[in-house]
């Protein structure tokens, strides 16, 4: 069984209750969402600017709608779906 220590911080009543009504939203504690921001800077070595993952996640599904379009105009490619398209985009990104 892991190890574990308690961190305490202080925080104004105001962004702590804000804070706390965000990771609600996504199904987190204070707790669960400061250890994923801890995992995130230590796995890599960097600040993470954005934690708004719909947002990002409906800009990369709109230019791939958008390539998946223009690709089918082009080419007449029926059998290419977003789905894939969004596979090999996270696929490359993996690799790089």
């Amino acid at each position: 069984m892991a190890v574990s220590s308690n961190f305490n911080m202080r925080l104004e009543p105001s962004l702590k209750i804000e804070a706390t009504n965000v990771f609600d939203s996504y199904g987190l504690t204070m707790t669960q969402a400061f250890r994923l921001f801890l995992t995130e800077v230590v796995q890599t070595k960097k600040i993470p600017l954005s934690f708004d993952y719909n947002s990002n996640q409906n800009n990369e599904l709109e230019t791939l709608k958008a390539y998946h379009e223009y690709l089918t105009e082009r080419d007449k490619l029926e059998e290419v779906s977003v789905e894939s398209l969004l596979a090999e985009t996270k696929a490359m990104a993996l690799e790089a």
